[in-house]
């Protein structure tokens, strides 16, 4: 359970994690209380778990403190917990829990206009940490997902579920999106290719504006259109945020998926004089205490001639530079005694360097390595400095390189 605002709340990721711990323990100890725990917690877990079809899925509910969506939805990773801890429950209990880890893989491959989690693309297939419009290609969720179905396939075998080409075509896909994931101009990598910003349309004159209707096209993607009304203030939707006599302030979604072709802000507005607008987007910089692009000055984009009395539309692309700091990369705000610590960017790492085991594809592996590196860098980083931020990974400390490279030395069978 969570402790809300709302009271206390079952977490469904957080139930695996427990298991986790307590066969760690057994494997350890030998001590069999331990995996006497693990069962009664996996058997509190299935009993909130839910139907759809041969599939079994763990909901998240919309207000219940767990989660901004504001429909019921399940994860992608969290179904990947299950699998990973019932394969190794199976381990030890055989017989006890094959269809439980059957229905868990198969909510795996509901496609996500199903209200699933897997999409099909031209280039692969990629499964969502949790489902949104626009989608958000978290990497930590996809490359855990494989990497745990990777863990637990010896399990998978022996139930014959067939697992080999949801991890190819996830594979394939990895590969192909990688290279957006990739932010050099900080030493790191992205948390995901979608992200918040902003964009204002700024008046030569003060003028009584209205905007109709806006959306954001992301090529291949979609049309996602914006709230005008002002009743939303998630910054995770794009909706008009603020307006007054010489402006318009619009949040947006913007997506490095379609990336040559640019995401483009079409709106239609109406104005009572003659005028002139700047469309302008929002620049700043990285910062580590934060998880989303700071607004610190403005770039143009384009200068539009407005006409009285009559709708206006607006079609303004907006281009990608070096930075796309929409995208945001791994942030430090993991506080641990006092310190902030880096914990996605140690995590694509470790899953990078354990897929490369596993498919011996060597763009995983110098991935890996050059984000390995990029740590070795973070020293000279002016927004890392002071000893606030810590340079090494919360979970392997200063073990983090040595195990990794293990990993990308070899190939074979994950351990």
């Amino acid at each position: 359970m969570k402790r809300t605002e709302l009271g206390d709340v079952f977490h469904p990721i957080l139930a695996p994690y427990l298991i986790s711990d307590y066969l760690s323990l057994f494997n350890k100890s030998g001590d069999r209380s331990f995996l006497d725990y693990a069962v009664v917690i996996a058997g509190h877990a299935l009993k909130r778990a839910e139907h759809r079809g041969n599939a079994l899925i763990f909901v998240y509910s919309p207000n219940t403190g767990l989660s901004n969506v504001p429909t019921a939805f399940y994860s992608a990773l969290t179904q990947a917990w299950y699998i990973k801890v019932f394969c190794a429950l199976e381990r030890h209990l055989p017989g006890e829990y094959g269809e439980t880890i059957r229905q868990l893989f198969v909510s795996l491959m509901i496609p996500s206009d199903q209200s699933g989690v897997l999409m099909k693309k031209e280039y692969g297939w990629v499964v969502e940490e949790y489902p949104h419009e626009p989608a958000f290609y978290t990497l930590n969720g996809w490359l855990t997902v494989l990497r745990w179905i990777v863990q637990s396939r010896k399990m998978l075998d022996c139930l014959e579920i067939p697992y080999a080409e949801f991890l190819e075509r996830n594979l394939d896909a990895v590969e192909y999106l990688l290279p957006l994931y990739d932010a050099s101009f900080c030493r790191n990598s992205r948390y995901q290719l979608t992200g918040y910003t902003r964009i204002k349309m700024v008046f030569d004159r003060k003028v009584a504006a209205q905007c109709l209707e806006f959306e954001i096209e992301i090529p291949r993607e979609g049309r996602f259109p914006g709230v005008v009304d002002g009743a939303n203030e998630s910054r995770w939707q794009n909706h008009l945020e603020r307006s007054g006599p010489r402006f318009l302030q619009f949040n947006v979604l913007l997506s490095l998926i379609s990336k040559p072709q640019p995401n483009v802000f079409r709106a239609r507005v109406k104005v009572n004089e003659v005028c002139t607008a700047k469309v302008l987007l929002a620049q700043g910089s990285y910062r580590p205490d934060a998880s989303g692009i700071p607004t610190e000055s403005w770039m143009e984009l384009a200068t539009i001639s407005l006409q009285p009395n009559s709708e206006e539309n607006i079609d303004c692309a907006i281009p990608f530079d070096d930075v796309d700091l929409f995208a945001y990369p791994t942030n430090f705000k993991k506080r641990i005694g006092g310190v902030s610590y880096n914990g996605y960017h140690f995590v694509h790492i470790v899953d990078l360097a354990e897929l490369y085991q596993y498919s011996g594809r060597n763009s995983l592996k110098a991935v890996a390595k050059k984000w390995l590196a990029s740590i070795d860098e973070w020293a000279q980083l002016p927004c890392l400095a002071g000893g606030e931020y810590s340079l090494q990974s919360h979970i392997y400390g200063d073990d983090f390189a040595r195990i990794v490279g293990r990993l990308l030395d070899s190939q074979g069978d994950v351990q």
